[in-house]
């Protein structure tokens, strides 16, 4: 068993040091395959529509979603952030993490809500409008200063 996991963080390291050598445009058009025309167009003008859906308790969520291309340049992002994201993550956080093939534990919304299981009180938030609040500049200092990007 202690191979698989040498084999898994060998691959997140690999990953991680993957995205870490892009160190321009020109190693980023590279690195995601995509033309410099259009890189230059999802990154100054990303392009999103926009439509609701209903939520539980009355009401409608507002959801932005991504057009084909930019999604596509997403997804190839999200699979090296996930690397870098499992091995630096805090122990508290249960969200957001996809688990790698061979993994044996991973957090999920199941052990988020297992210690709150039987307890007398659980509040419950959802924070108004907290994706759109998060700007281009704050997930670049993120990335820099977790990351070294």
């Amino acid at each position: 068993m202690i191979g698989i996991y040498n084999d898994i963080y060998k691959s997140l390291f690999a990953l991680k040091y993957e995205i870490l050598r892009v160190g321009d445009f020109y190693d980023l058009q590279n690195f995601l395959k995509v033309d410099g025309r259009t890189l230059e167009e999802l990154i100054n003008r990303p392009s999103y529509y926009t439509f609701e859906i209903p939520k539980k308790k009355g009401g409608h969520r507002k959801i932005q979603a991504p057009s084909a291309d930019l999604l596509d340049v997403q997804k190839k992002l999200n699979h090296y952030f996930q690397a870098i994201y499992l091995l630096e993550k805090p122990k508290e956080v249960h969200g957001f993490i996809n688990k790698p093939k061979g993994y044996e534990y991973c957090h999920s919304i199941v052990s988020n809500a297992q210690p709150h299981v039987n307890k007398k009180h659980v509040l419950n938030m959802d924070l108004k409008d907290f994706f759109p609040s998060i700007s281009a500049r704050r997930v670049r200092q993120l990335l820099v200063r977790y990351s070294g990007i």
